[in-house]
C-alpha cells in the first residue's frame, strides 16, 4: 500500500478538504497522513508532533489526553496514554489501515461532540 504525508497549516479534518484527500486516493495512495501546525490547538483542532515513525502524539484543547483514551477505549478504539508529565495532554496514536484512521477519526469526532 502507498502513503503519503501532508504537512498542513491548515485543519485537514475539515470537510473543505475533503477534495484533497480524494485526489491523493484516486491517485493510488491507500493511506493520507495529515500532519497540522501547533496552532490548529488553538482553533479545537488536533496538533501532531513531527514523526517519522508508524505513530503520532496528537492533542486537543477540547479535552485532555486522559479522558480522550478512555472514552475511545470504552468505544473499542485503543490507543496509547502516558500520564508523564510533559506527554500526559497527548495520544500517541499508531498508524493503522485506511478503514482503522477513519474509524478514529469519526469515533473522536463524536467524542469530542458530547
Amino acid at each position: 500500500m502507498r502513503s503519503v504525508g501532508i504537512i498542513c497549516e491548515y485543519n485537514p479534518l475539515h470537510l473543505g478538504h475533503a477534495r484533497q484527500i480524494s485526489v491523493l486516493r484516486e491517485a493510488g495512495y491507500g493511506a493520507v497522513v495529515c500532519l497540522m501546525s501547533g496552532n490548529a490547538v488553538q482553533r479545537g483542532g488536533f496538533a501532531c508532533t513531527d514523526s517519522r515513525s508508524n505513530f503520532l502524539f496528537a492533542e486537543s484543547s477540547r479535552k485532555d489526553g486522559g479522558t480522550l483514551y478512555r472514552k475511545l477505549k470504552e468505544k473499542g478504539v485503543l490507543v496509547r496514554h502516558f500520564d508523564a508529565p510533559r506527554i500526559a495532554n497527548r495520544l500517541r496514536i499508531t498508524i493503522g489501515t485506511p478503514e482503522q484512521m477513519q474509524a478514529l477519526v469519526e469515533t473522536l469526532d463524536k467524542i469530542l461532540e458530547e
